[in-house]
């Protein structure tokens, strides 16, 4: 049986000029790729799904026990205590088994906007050869901050405002820095040293645009409101699947722009503007 060849019918003049208009053409001509893309997201998340569902499961419970006096509210407050720490720590472990969807991903996507050749099978094989060691150290990082902002939110401290120290700095300044990583994880083979020097100094060259991409993405913890499983699983997976691959692909678009202008002009040249053709 004969490799399917990836298809490369771009002429210069063809490509496009900046990279607003890669993110509309890659919509356009390559949907289908991201959607493959959002599956396998979802595929790999699938124990997450699972613990979701039984926390949800469970905590529903406890709280019926509370509002029928079964319980009281300091047992019902040390049982949820128990139940988010041992949920935290699954957490943790099943990022691992994200890691490894994510690290290929990362790898498609690099290349759908880059309007490189694409094989998807071999480069997302090749992405998660070459990036799941960066990608899962980059993701129990977040769970680890997760789990500490979880913990700290629902533990028995009387001033409300401090719960949620922990939680505001992982989303508007840690989330951040880390998302850079992850992209310059498919891009450069850097140490992790090399890559958190570069992400902070991005970060503060960019904070109000690279703070906004992270309270997006943050956004989908909302779902924990919503008391309807149905509702909130199906919110769950049509993100993963039909949202994730778009906002990654702003994200990496737009971060390659901060690249350019603070890393490659000066250290990586050949990858300055990679994908489009400047009008002159």
């Amino acid at each position: 049986m004969r490799r399917k060849e990836a298809k490369v019918d771009f002429l210069s003049s063809d490509l496009p000029s900046n990279r607003k208009e890669v993110f509309f053409d890659c919509l356009k001509n390559r949907y289908g790729y991201l959607i493959n893309c959002g599956i396998i997201m979802f595929l790999f998340s699938i124990p997450l799904f699972v613990l979701f569902f039984i926390k949800s499961i469970y905590l529903g419970a406890l709280n019926q026990e509370l509002n029928n006096g079964t319980i009281m509210l300091s047992d019902y407050n040390a049982a949820t205590f128990r139940y988010i720490f041992i949920y935290d720590m699954l957490v943790i472990l099943s990022s691992f088994i994200l890691s490894i969807g994510l690290s290929g991903v990362i790898r498609i996507i690099r290349q759908i906007s880059w309007i490189e050749p694409l094989f998807f099978l071999k480069d997302f094989t090749d992405g998660i050869k070459m990036n799941y060691k960066h990608i899962s150290i980059h993701l129990f990082i977040i769970s680890l901050l997760y789990m500490i902002s979880d913990l700290t939110m629902h533990a028995p401290i009387d001033y409300n405002i401090l719960k949620y120290i922990p939680a505001l700095i992982t989303i508007f300044i840690i989330l951040p820095v880390i998302m850079y990583n992850i992209v310059q994880t498919s891009i450069y083979n850097m140490t992790l040293i090399e890559e958190n020097k570069n992400s902070m100094l991005l970060f503060f060259k960019s904070v109000p645009v690279c703070v906004i991409f992270s309270v997006i993405i943050s956004i989908t913890l909302l779902l924990n409101l919503i008391n309807n499983y149905t509702i909130k699983s199906l919110i769950f997976v049509l993100f993963l699947i039909i949202l994730f691959p778009v906002f990654y692909i702003s994200w990496f678009l737009y971060s390659s722009s901060v690249l350019d202008k603070y890393i490659n002009n000066e250290y990586y040249p050949d990858i300055v503007d990679k994908g489009i053709v400047r009008k002159k």
